[in-house]
């Protein structure tokens, strides 16, 4: 054969090769199109803001392996995120307070560090619009915590920040409730009717070297305990005004609280703050009790009265009950008179009483005791001055 045919026949057999693959399903592999990184969204609200006003940029590139995007200021970065895939966006946002016009770039880079960027100028322009303390809108008012909002003031501690002696919860300023210790705690009374109610006193001291603030809040939780049975109340307190160091503040908590069943009791308090820590405990060495109670007390003995000086002295003997709580003086023109009350619920510590203002004559007088449960004795022996 000559070299035409030859090559005729070549031809022939790569056509036929060729032909067989492709019904064999061969496919050849094609060159992957790279994407081009680029920023395909570059925008802000405004070309120009107030000082303080918030700058919203949004930002969206795309391309093969992008890894991340951002925007600078003046050349100075201020936010970058990464992106896991194409296209990749944001919003950012970023509070300028200073007058000027700005560099404000928007920038993209790929994973194999290729970085494509554009910018654009915007302006910070005074800000006209105040608060009525004259605060500027986007700004701190002139006292602490109010922030100047679209010409209102707002409470915005976490912006504004707080006083000394406060705390920022849910941007209001609280006072700060310090570790203040129970100094002292009792009942309103050592004796009680199950069922009734029971007032409960105490006071708090402030051994800090910081001013307890007026308006601290803390929570009380006193316990009754006996034998067989234990009571727990818990109620919300606040201090009615500011306490300096080594000084006291008297509280009482609600009767209406505590319900007693019958028993003995012991009684104690902790004192927990704001944020629900136990900051102060105190056990008194009062012991309070609970029972139904009908008997009275003996009445007084030894009753005497004598005239002196323009007025009469009464003395008499000490109830020695338990429950003991007063005296009660009656006194007459007449000892057959019905007596009419002189005066009422004496200190249990006195077993003597001085009474003026008696006219010229003579005057009758008896004394009661009384309990914790109200039972009030019979009447003492009668005795009798002569009034001139």
């Amino acid at each position: 054969m000559d070299k035409a045919s030859l090559f005729y026949l070549a031809v022939i057999a790569t056509a036929i090769g060729i032909a067989f693959l492709f019904a064999a399903g061969f496919e050849p592999e094609m060159p992957k199109t790279q994407e081009q990184l680029r920023l395909t969204v570059f925008e802000t609200q405004k070309q120009q803001i107030a000082e303080g006003e918030e700058l919203v940029v949004r930002v969206e590139a795309q391309g093969t392996g992008i890894a991340s995007i951002g925007i600078s200021l003046n050349g100075k970065q201020v936010e970058e995120v990464e992106c896991g895939q194409t296209p990749c966006s944001h919003e950012f946002r970023k509070i300028v307070s200073d007058i000027g016009a700005y560099q404000l770039a928007a920038f993209a880079f790929s994973a194999e560090g290729k970085r494509v960027e554009e910018s654009r100028v915007v302006y910070v322009a005074p800000q006209e619009n105040t608060c009525i303390d004259n605060s500027r809108y986007g700004s701190c008012g002139k006292e602490k915590p109010f922030y100047c909002l679209e010409g209102k003031l707002v409470e915005k501690c976490s912006e504004c920040d707080c006083d000394s002696g406060f705390e920022c919860v849910e941007e209001k300023c609280s006072a700060s409730s310090l570790p203040l210790e129970i100094a002292s705690l009792n009942a309103g009374s050592s004796f009680i009717k199950p069922g009734t109610y029971i007032d409960v006193f105490f006071e708090l001291q402030n051994n800090t070297e910081e001013i307890a603030r007026a308006g601290a809040h803390y929570t009380i939780e006193v316990v009754f305990y006996s034998p067989s049975n234990e009571q727990r109340f818990t109620e919300s307190i606040q201090l009615e005004q500011e306490l300096l160091q080594g000084k006291r503040a008297a509280k009482k908590v609600s009767g209406k609280e505590f319900v007693l069943e019958e028993g003995n009791y012991s009684l104690s308090a902790a004192l927990l703050d704001a944020s629900e820590n136990i900051v102060s405990r105190f056990e008194s060495l009062e012991k309070i009790v609970a029972r139904d109670d009908f008997s009275a007390p003996a009445a007084p003995t030894g009753v005497s009265a004598v005239f002196v000086q323009g007025k009469a002295l009464l003395s008499w003997n000490q109830n020695s009950e338990d429950d003991f709580a007063a005296y009660r003086v009656y006194k007459s023109s007449e000892v057959q008179a019905t007596f009419i009350s002189y005066s009422f619920s004496l200190e249990t510590n006195l077993n003597s009483v001085e009474i003026t203002g008696l006219e010229g004559g003579k005057h009758f007088f008896v004394v009661t005791a009384l309990d914790h449960f109200g039972n009030e004795s019979v009447f003492s022996d009668v005795v009798s001055v002569e009034a001139s």
